[in-house]
C-alpha cells in the first residue's frame, strides 16, 4: 500500500515537473518508469493482496485525472509541445494502469474502491462547470472499470464465491 501511495504521488510530480517547452510540462521518462513499476506490482498476486481500498481509490483517481488531462488530447498536442505519438503512448499507459489496477486487485477491494470513488465524485461539490464536467467524465471512467471488474468476476471459475471474494465487505 505504501509503495502504491508513493508511486501515485510520483505520477503527480512527473506529470507537472517536465520541461514545459518540450513535453507539455511532463517528465515522460519518469512517467514511463512509474507506470511500468505499478503495472508490475498489479501483476503480482502476492503483492496485490496487501493493497488497501484507499490506496486503490487514490491511484485510480490519479490515473483518471491523467487520462482526462487536456495536454494528452490529440487536438492539444501541438499546443502542449507533446508529439502525438508520445501523447498516445501516455494515454495507452494510463489506461492500461487504471484497468490493471481495477482488474488486477483483489476483486472485493477493487469493487469497494470503485464504489467509494464513484460516491466521492457524485457528492463532491464543485465550484465551476469545468470541475462538474471533469467529475462526470471521471465518473464514466470509473463505471467502465467497474463493469470490467464485474465481467472479470463473472468469467472466473467460481464467480462471487465466498472463498474468492469477501461479499460482506462490498
Amino acid at each position: 500500500t505504501v509503495i502504491i501511495e508513493h508511486l501515485t504521488e510520483l505520477i503527480k510530480i512527473a506529470f507537472n515537473q517536465g520541461d514545459p517547452e518540450q513535453s507539455g510540462g511532463m517528465c515522460i521518462p519518469l512517467l514511463s518508469y512509474i507506470l511500468a513499476s505499478l503495472m508490475a506490482l498489479f501483476r503480482d498476486n502476492q503483492l496485490v493482496v496487501g493493497i488497501s481500498r484507499d490506496a486503490l481509490v487514490v491511484l485510480i483517481r490519479e490515473a483518471g485525472r491523467c487520462l482526462l488531462d487536456s495536454r494528452l488530447a490529440v487536438s492539444a498536442t501541438h499546443v502542449s509541445g507533446l508529439d502525438a505519438s508520445t501523447s498516445s503512448q501516455m494515454v495507452r499507459g494510463m489506461n492500461k494502469l487504471a484497468l490493471q489496477a481495477a482488474t488486477g486487485s483483489v476483486h472485493h477491494t477493487s469493487l469497494q474502491a470503485l464504489i467509494m470513488l464513484q460516491e466521492q465524485l457524485i457528492v463532491q461539490e464543485t465550484n465551476s462547470p469545468i470541475e462538474t464536467s471533469f467529475n462526470k467524465r471521471l465518473s464514466r471512467i470509473v463505471m467502465k472499470l467497474f463493469t470490467k471488474v464485474i465481467k472479470g468476476e463473472e468469467l472466473s471459475s467460481t464467480p462471487y464465491s465466498k472463498s474468492q471474494m469477501d461479499l460482506g465487505a462490498v
